[in-house]
This record gives structure tokens, sequence and C-alpha cells, in this order.
């Protein structure tokens, strides 16, 4: 009994002295995680490694941006409105410009016209007057719509010879085809000359007319004349 006191009292003491030490040496020895968190807890530059390696985090490379950087691309300033600016315009080529001179002169001859148109109204009484089929208010009548005819229709001649010179010389392509249409019923209207009796004079201003027409039609489609109306139908595209 009394030895077995003594054993007990023993083993108190021990287990008193050595009370910081793991009651469970097995279970230490079967931890080696545990036993390097333990080792390296005080070394504040070593980090602990986990104790299953299945659960240890692969590394991270470092992400660096790639030399030089990206290109960076800055775009084209234009004026407000989002287009870019016109070209400035040019003076009109030789060919055209002769044309526009020609307008002009056809407008004068447009002039002469009614001059000849009104001045001829006694031709066309004596005319009327042959036939003997119309009494003299009739015919009275007849000769006054044939001035007022030749009066507006020269007016209307001059202001659209003034009108295709302006817009043609500007280059608007809507002007050229017009005057092709105006020159086409010109070289018509001069077989309606060739095959009626009027006056010399209005014949010749008539006949003046129709070559004037024909040379501008010829001036207004030459390839210099063609490209500036090009031109400028970009240059009105883009402003």
């Amino acid at each position: 009994m009394l030895l077995g006191r003594a054993c007990g009292a023993g083993l108190s003491l021990r287990h008193s002295t050595l009370r910081h030490e793991p009651v469970f040496p097995c279970a230490r020895a079967a931890s080696p995680g545990w036993v390097g968190r333990m080792s390296t807890q005080g070394d504040p530059q070593h980090r602990p490694e986990p104790a299953d390696p299945a659960y240890q985090s692969p590394p991270q490379q470092p992400q660096t941006p790639p030399p030089g950087g990206l290109p960076t691309y800055s775009a084209p300033s234009y004026p407000q409105g989002g287009s870019a600016p016109a070209a400035p315009a040019g003076p009109p080529p030789a060919p055209l410009a002769l044309a526009v001179k020609l307008m002009y002169a056809g407008a004068a001859l447009s002039v002469l016209g009614i001059v000849a148109g009104v001045t001829g109204t006694g031709s066309v009484r004596d005319r009327l007057e042959e036939q003997g089929t119309l009494t003299s208010s009739a015919i009275d009548t007849a000769v006054s719509v044939t001035v007022v005819f030749a009066i507006v229709g020269g007016l209307i001649g001059v202001a659209l010879w003034i009108l295709m010179a302006v817009f043609n010389g500007r280059g608007a392509q809507w002007a050229r085809i017009v005057a092709t249409v105006l020159g086409g019923i010109s070289v018509l209207s001069a077989v309606s000359l060739l095959v009626q009796t009027v006056p010399p004079f209005t014949l010749v201003v008539g006949l003046l007319q129709v070559v004037l027409a024909v040379v501008i039609l010829v001036l207004l489609w030459r390839p210099a004349s063609s490209a500036y109306y090009r031109a400028r139908s970009n240059r009105t595209l883009q402003a």
C-alpha cells in the first residue's frame, strides 16, 4: 500500500513538473504539420505550411504589363457635323467658262428675237390678208397675239439662258442636264423655221441660236467640264 501511494505521488509530481509537455507523445509524432507550426511559431519570416499538401493553393504568377504598353490611337479631328472639311472649289475649266459666256450671248440673241418678233408683225398681217379667210378685226387679233407670244417667249428665253449660265458656271449637274434638254429643243425648233415662211431677220436669229446651242452642248460635255461637275458634286455632298 505504501509503495503504491509513493508511486502515485511520484507520478503526480512528474505530471506537475512536466505539465507543459503534451500528454500523448504518440499523437505528437503522428502530426508533423503540428510540429512544424510549433517550431516556426516564433519566426515571423517563415510562412507555415498546412499539414495536407492537397490543401495548398498553387503559386500565383505576377501579372506585369507587356513591355511598351498597348498602342493608343487618336481619331482625326473634324469640325462640328462629323464630316471631313470640303476641298476648296477652283475656277471652272476653259471649255465650261467659254460655254457660260456663250450662254450670256444666247440671252442677248433672245432679246434680238423679241425685236424680230415685234417688227415682223407686218409680214404676218400681209400673209393673213392674202389668204382672205379672216376679217380685218380677226387679223388684228392674230397680229396682237403674235406680238404677245414673241415678247413672252423671248423673255422666258432670256431668263433660261441667264439661269443656265449661272448654275452651269457653279458646276451644278442638274443645270447641265436641263441645258442639254433645252439645246435639243432648240435644234428641233430650227427645223420648224426652215419649213415655215418667216421674216429673214427672224430666221437668222433663230439659226444663230441653234448653232450656239450646239456649241454650248459640246463644251458642257468635254472631259474637263465633266471632271469639274463631278468635283463640285462631291464637294456639295461633303459639305
